[in-house]
């Protein structure tokens, strides 16, 4: 499609990262391009700046997906089934944490990452049955965690 070749072409020329792929989906949704796009800004510091973009394109209805679309879900459905996994994840199976109020301030970046809100939930790509949702260093955990991803079934 037109529209996922400029976006390509776009990030070709800026030198960023991506991935592609032609999607035979078994969840209702007719077959979707997707692109995972990552880019990684150094300006001085401590380290730089990953940022993640991605766009799911539906070839048959030629508009792009969003994660209501993908999940057929609400915000508050996705924003609950991803705190529980982030929380599984950073909170109970971490043993790097271990005072309260280490404990306490990731519950903090969870939720406000989690806040059942369109912009929080943008950058995610679709394979099969599962939608898996990006993050961000910072959006839910302090950047030494890295990209953290939650997986939802159909």
């Amino acid at each position: 499609d037109t529209n996922m070749r400029n976006i390509v072409k776009n990030y070709q020329k800026q030198k960023i990262s991506y991935t592609t792929g032609d999607l035979n989906k078994d969840n209702h949704l007719s077959e979707a391009d997707l692109i995972l796009l990552r880019d990684y800004i150094y300006s001085g510091g401590a380290h730089g700046n990953t940022n993640l973009k991605s766009f799911n394109y539906d070839t048959e209805t030629e508009k792009f997906l969003s994660i209501i679309d993908a999940t057929k879900s609400t915000y508050d459905k996705i924003a609950r089934e991803c705190r529980v996994q982030l929380e599984n994840n950073l909170i109970n199976n971490n043993e790097i944490i271990s005072t309260p109020a280490e404990v306490d301030q990731m519950h903090i970046m969870i939720n406000e990452g989690t806040f059942p809100q369109a912009g929080n939930f943008e950058t995610f790509t679709i394979e099969k049955n599962i939608v898996t949702i990006y993050f961000e260093p910072y959006s839910v955990a302090p950047y030494s965690y890295g990209i953290q991803k939650v997986m939802i079934k159909n």
